[in-house]
């Protein structure tokens, strides 16, 4: 399935257009800069869990890892510290307004963030990991999921019956022979229908459907 690569190109594109302090300096693995420019912002989804329903066809509430990294360098530990916190509250403001994101989610069930810190030289590297659990409901049906090579072979329909057999008016003894659906018949004597008799039938074959 593609949903954590849909949910990280949301993540990413909506992250561009907060105008975070990162700018648009905002990365995913297709294009993961070789050397970073700061403030930047790298997203990933590279996990999820499935808990089944116990349903049949199969079906799942689905929580994909959406990984945010917040990169800032400043000239002091204090900066590079507060600024990183300023960039993660952006980032989080802009991931939780995104309604692109959440109509394609029930809801974000957690939120962990972890920083470091650490000194080049003359100066200093904050580095905010941030992981948004994603629940969302998934899936698979038998029919339209399944590769081409396994999906099962469908018996052709050859015609729609509908018939009708009224509750009203009903013969009390009466019986016919053939009925559509002898397990729906009233016993004898009867007082009410369905009796046997096919009062009304209709038949419908594919080629009926067809348009010129």
């Amino acid at each position: 399935m593609l949903y954590r690569s849909i949910l990280r190109d949301i993540a990413a594109d909506a992250l561009r257009r907060a105008q975070t302090i990162a700018a648009d300096r905002v990365y995913t693995p297709r294009d993961w800069p070789t050397t970073a420019c700061y403030p930047c912002i790298l997203v990933d989804c590279l996990s999820d869990r499935k808990e089944s329903l116990g349903q049949e066809p199969p079906a799942f509430t689905a929580t994909a890892t959406l990984d945010v990294e917040a990169r800032i360098q400043e000239t002091s530990v204090a900066a590079a510290r507060d600024a990183c916190e300023t960039l993660c509250d952006q980032i989080e403001c802009a991931l939780l307004t995104c309604t692109d994101l959440l109509r394609r989610i029930q809801h974000v069930s957690s939120i962990e963030s972890a920083m470091e810190l650490n000194a080049t030289g003359r100066m200093h590297i904050a580095d905010m990991r941030m992981s948004f659990a994603l629940e969302y409901f998934i899936a698979f049906d038998p029919f339209t999921d399944t590769p081409v090579a396994l999906q099962p072979v469908a018996v052709p329909l050859e015609e729609i019956g509908i018939h009708a057999d009224t509750i009203e008016p009903a013969d009390k003894s009466g019986t016919y022979p053939n009925p559509p659906f002898p397990e729906a018949i009233t016993p004898e004597p009867r007082t009410r229908g369905p009796d046997g008799r096919d009062e009304g039938t209709l038949v419908i074959k594919p080629q009926d459907l067809e348009r010129e």
